[in-house]
């Protein structure tokens, strides 16, 4: 699937303003993509929204993996609890009976919330995906950020080429003096 970055959204990032260029891209330790999608989303509705869909989109899918979670631990625990006393009994006709009845029952239960397991597994999937589109669309919006930065802020080369300068003479300074 070919994904297309909307053209204003993609012109808008192109322009955003690059005035405090040492503040934004000096120093180190910073996640520069997430800062610069930052000031893309303070700037356009259209990300904002976006942004707030999108964490209202993951609270809900939390919420109903929390919910689906609370349902289902009282269950879980429960077979573990009876697995582990049925095997305290030491009948063996009556402990093989009692883990049937125990098997029988978690195998129902298991068929009972397996729409629910697969809409889980669906959820999940499509939670990746979003992560996925997301740290693309933050990649192709900013890119053009930073190349419009690398363009407008590159410094010249005359103050790299005066301190080379300066350098040959200190040592051919200290090499005539070596010499004496």
């Amino acid at each position: 699937m070919k994904w297309i970055i909307p053209s204003a959204v993609l012109v808008f990032a192109c322009i955003v303003c690059m005035s405090d260029t040492r503040k934004r891209y000096g120093g180190g330790g910073k996640d520069r993509v997430d800062d610069l999608y930052a000031e893309l989303v303070d700037r356009n509705s259209e990300l904002k929204q976006l942004e707030k869909d999108l964490q209202n989109a993951y609270k809900n899918a939390d919420d109903a993996e929390d919910r689906f979670g609370s349902y289902n631990l009282p269950s879980s625990e429960y077979y573990a609890s009876a697995t582990a006393k049925a095997n305290l009994i030491h009948d063996a006709e009556l402990k093989t009976k009692v883990n049937t009845w125990i098997d029988a029952s978690k195998a129902q239960y298991a068929q009972r919330i397996m729409d629910l397991t697969n809409l889980l597994k669906m959820m999940k999937e499509k939670k990746i995906s979003a992560d996925d589109y997301h740290y693309a669309l933050k990649i192709g919006l900013t890119l053009p950020v930073i190349e419009k930065y690398q363009q407008q802020s590159m410094p010249s080369d005359a103050e790299i080429k005066a301190a080379i300068n300066q350098l040959n003479e200190s040592i051919q300074k200290m090499q005539s003096l070596n010499r004496k």
